[in-house]
């Protein structure tokens, strides 16, 4: 749960734009591009929803409130990890605690699908608690934010590992001169990237991207 929340702050601390880009081009409404940003030169792209020029975009989170870039990415892929590994242990928890204090048996596989809709009828019949109904309720809600995590977290990891970003991947854009995965893996997460898997720390040198981009336009 430190870990989730820690690198939550991460992401939000370390913003992907651009501190030195001066030029910020003006949408039209009526706007040919079909994503949320625009292309502009050397892996930058003008997000519509933050306004900004975002180096390596990869995706506008609304759960953070920013974009996803080269500076944050591997914050992003920890809180998704850590969110789903502290939802998946919940829900183990919760199978539990049902199992031993309110005897319910979940060797049927058909149990969890039948658990909430049986609740909900038997709550109101006043046969159980609004405790139990909770704590069943909150079993898919664990499920589902666990999946969605996971899901996000692997799709994540195979893009950085291709070296492309999910705007690229949108636009039907291929990477040109392609790195080897390992060196693409590096590049977000570091050499120290064994020190970011137990706490929250920068493992990634803040390199100089934002002048040398300047400089290839």
């Amino acid at each position: 749960m430190f870990n989730a929340l820690g690198n939550y702050i991460m992401t939000i601390k370390y913003p992907a734009e651009s501190a030195n880009e001066t030029a910020v081009p003006v949408c039209s409404p009526h706007c040919s591009d079909k994503v949320d940003a625009h292309y502009l030169l050397n892996g930058r792209h003008f997000c519509k929803l933050c306004k900004k020029v975002i180096l390596k975009r990869d995706h506008h989170c609304f759960f953070t409130g920013n974009c996803i870039g080269n500076k944050n990415m591997r914050y992003f892929i920890m809180f998704c990890i850590y969110t789903s590994c502290t939802c998946l242990y919940s829900l183990v928890l919760g199978v539990a605690f049902l199992t031993v204090e309110y005897s319910i048996s979940f060797e049927n596989p058909l149990t969890f699908l039948t658990l909430l809709p049986l609740s909900t009828g038997y709550f109101f019949m006043g046969t159980i608690s609004g405790l139990q109904l909770f704590l069943v309720l909150m079993l898919y809600v664990w499920l589902g934010i666990g999946l969605v995590c996971a899901g996000f977290c692997c799709q994540q990891v195979l893009l950085v590992a291709r070296g492309q970003t999910w705007c690229q991947m949108q636009r039907g854009q291929l990477v040109e001169n392609r790195s080897p995965w390992r060196s693409n893996l590096k590049d977000v997460f570091g050499t120290r990237w064994i020190l970011g898997l137990i706490m929250p720390v920068q493992t990634v040198e803040m390199c100089s991207e934002d002048t040398d981009g300047q400089k290839q336009d």
